[in-house]
């Protein structure tokens, strides 16, 4: 399923053109000496000394595996996936008893950044990851030469306890996209609360180049779904604002967003659930009114959401009543037939 969630993506914007379940974490009696010293990195035998000068050259310090194994395995398979190095790029202090880690994790075809919080033991506390590139041509069988779409995400921290995710989405010749033709630039912003959690705050555009055309506002809209798809594993902002997104995008875009609808919005609901299952069902079951926008994907969704595991984690959530509106939210879904998702990707 997590395959799928990479492929789909690039099928869409063709079409227009944590792991970790019930994490917590608590707060413990400040100890800022084992905060300042980072000694959770020192146990798990990295050379803390090298942070810094990594930070500022920009360059990761690369973790054996078994320091991969202690600090980045147990974070869950959401963060592990498809992955060969990992490397810390940068660590801050958060509150009193609490740090964040910056890694740059790569493999054969490309990377992603991770961003996760520890209490002064080392224990998760919680982590998002993000692809920071992807390149894709633009009609490739009707335009000549290389025009393509580019797509880069940054992460900056401003101060311990608040970081931005820029993303600039631009299109124009590959090799040579210092002359680009358009580009339009946003940025996310996240707070990290003294408990190590990371909290979505907000998404702004900070701007635009060049002529955005009505194809190149819905790749946009796209982009920006995939935006506040990077999401903490304990904080349920991102679902807000992508239920305040979903009918500011049916009303600018009327039936043009149906591929966006039908493809990203459920895709991401699978991985909303994947990361923390009973956060997004006490979600659901907390907005049951007409505002909650993502209830129809919710429904309908046979193909995304495995109804078998949904109705498993159903009966685990605490309150009666919760349990039977959702069972009867997802009642008579069956799950796909086998080879459903191959022929959604166009067989391959």
């Amino acid at each position: 399923m997590k395959w799928m969630r990479k492929v789909l993506p690039a099928l869409i914007l063709c079409l227009a053109a944590c792991a970790g379940n019930n994490a917590t974490s608590r707060v413990i009696k400040p100890d800022v000496n084992k905060v300042n010293d980072l000694a959770f990195l020192r146990q798990a035998g990295v050379n803390v000394d090298s942070i810094a000068a990594a930070e500022k050259a920009g360059q990761p310090l690369w973790l054996t595996r078994p320091q991969y194994e202690v600090l980045v395995k147990s974070l869950g398979t959401d963060y592990e996936e498809d992955m060969g190095d990992t490397g810390i790029l940068a660590v801050h202090p958060v509150g009193d008893d609490h740090a964040v880690v910056l890694y740059r994790q790569t493999n054969g075809t490309g990377g992603r950044l991770l961003i996760a919080t520890y209490d002064h033991d080392g224990r998760p506390c919680d982590a998002m990851n993000f692809e920071d590139k992807n390149v894709w041509p633009v009609n490739p069988e009707t335009v000549e030469g290389n025009l393509v779409r580019e797509y880069n995400r940054t992460l900056q921290f401003a101060g311990n306890n608040h970081f931005a995710i820029h993303s600039v989405l631009r299109e124009g010749v590959l090799d040579h996209m210092d002359n680009e033709h358009w580009a339009v630039r946003w940025h996310q912003d996240y707070d990290i609360t003294p408990d190590g959690v990371i909290i979505f705050k907000e998404i702004k555009e900070d701007g635009r180049s060049g002529s955005v055309t009505d194809v190149d506002a819905i790749v946009l809209a796209n982009m920006r779904l995939t935006s506040m798809g990077v999401q903490s594993r304990v904080d349920s902002g991102v679902m807000d604002a992508w239920n305040r997104f979903v009918p500011d995008s049916e009303q600018e875009y009327g039936g043009r967003a149906k591929a966006l609808e039908m493809g990203y919005i459920r895709m991401e609901l699978s991985g909303w659930f994947e990361l923390n299952p009973q956060r997004f069902l006490r979600w659901m079951a907390a907005h049951r009114g007409a505002d909650n926008h993502l209830l129809p994907h919710f429904k309908a969704d046979g193909v995304f959401l495995d109804v078998n595991k949904v109705k498993a984690q159903i009966d685990s959530l605490p309150h009666a009543g919760d349990r039977a509106w959702l069972h009867d939210m997802v009642a008579g879904r069956e799950c796909p037939p086998r080879g459903a998702l191959m022929v959604i990707n166009g067989g391959n």
